[in-house]
């Protein structure tokens, strides 16, 4: 699966066990189990990896070589 480069901002939404990340005006729809396991569907690409979280950090690793993503929880601005 494709991903921005250079750092962009990846906006990652979750509820229940749908998901959502979105990055300059592309928004790539998903699931995350309770097992921690996710699925993503982008551009007509779809991948499969791993969460974990630790130390405040959520981390996707894509083991299709594409590298990982990390977010970190914000509040939404006021």
């Amino acid at each position: 699966m494709r991903r921005g480069t250079g750092g962009r901002l990846i906006v990652l939404t979750v509820n229940g066990t749908s998901m959502s990340m979105t990055s300059g005006g592309k928004s790539c729809p998903g699931t995350i189990t309770s097992a921690m396991v996710i699925r993503a569907t982008c551009m007509g690409e779809s991948a499969a990896g791993t969460a974990r979280l630790s130390g405040g950090q959520l981390t996707f690793a894509w083991p299709d070589g594409s590298g990982n993503d990390y977010f970190r929880r914000t509040q939404p601005a006021a």
